[in-house]
């Protein structure tokens, strides 16, 4: 019987698995015919071939059969437009969202993007057009402060600055394979805030943080 790692998420990809580690921030792939060993229609299962054993020992991935981490399912359900007038910015914007970016670095410098992490989304999808104008606020202010555009420093700053105007969102996390790629985004009540819906289709979920 293996010994379960609490800090692991996995999603399948077709025949294959990905394993994601949070508390080292790395991903592990167990392609198709070793994943067949390891995966059943609830999640994953103890019942390990030899080589698959090897693998997943030599990874540091110990999984129990009983309390497998579960496969995060679902897809985004709709897209947040943007207000058509152009957001009024005030210095408190400004404020927030330097500081949303400076706890951003400091948290990817220290590798910890969210401070906890799950397998469920936030049930609710709240003040909406409250959301759609902050939004809008963040993409006026990305375009005139020295940030980044990249995906994870991007959504994660996005999130500490709603959060410090009272929203709460999901940070997703997902993967696709052949290549490997991980990728994040913003989300509140399955409704996808900051990307196009397309490309994040072409991912599969594996986590929730919660910035």
């Amino acid at each position: 019987m293996l010994v379960t790692r609490s800090s692991l998420a996995v999603a399948a990809l077709d025949r294959d698995l990905v394993i994601f580690d949070f508390r080292a921030d790395r991903y592990f792939g167990l392609p198709g015919a070793l994943a067949s060993d390891v995966r059943h229609s609830e999640g994953i299962t103890g019942s390990l071939s030899p080589e698959a054993w090897a693998v997943l020992l030599e990874a540091g991935f110990l999984i129990d059969a009983d309390h497998a981490p579960p496969i995060l399912a679902g897809t985004v359900d709709a897209v947040l437009g943007r207000p058509k007038a152009p957001p009024h910015l005030r210095i408190t914007d400004w404020l927030a969202f330097v500081i949303a970016a400076v706890r951003t670095h400091c948290r990817l410098r220290r590798g910890r993007a969210a401070r906890t992490y799950r397998t469920g989304r936030l049930s609710g999808a709240a003040r909406l057009p409250d959301l759609a104008v902050e939004l809008s606020r963040i993409d006026v202010m990305m375009l005139w402060l020295p940030v980044s555009f990249r995906c994870l420093p991007k959504s994660l700053r996005a999130a500490l600055y709603l959060r410090s105007k009272g929203h709460e969102v999901d940070l997703v996390f997902g993967v696709r394979s052949y290549p490997f790629e991980a990728h994040c985004w913003l989300e509140q009540g399955g409704i996808l805030l900051n990307d196009d819906p397309e490309h994040v289709r072409s991912y599969t979920p594996i986590v929730i943080g919660q910035p």
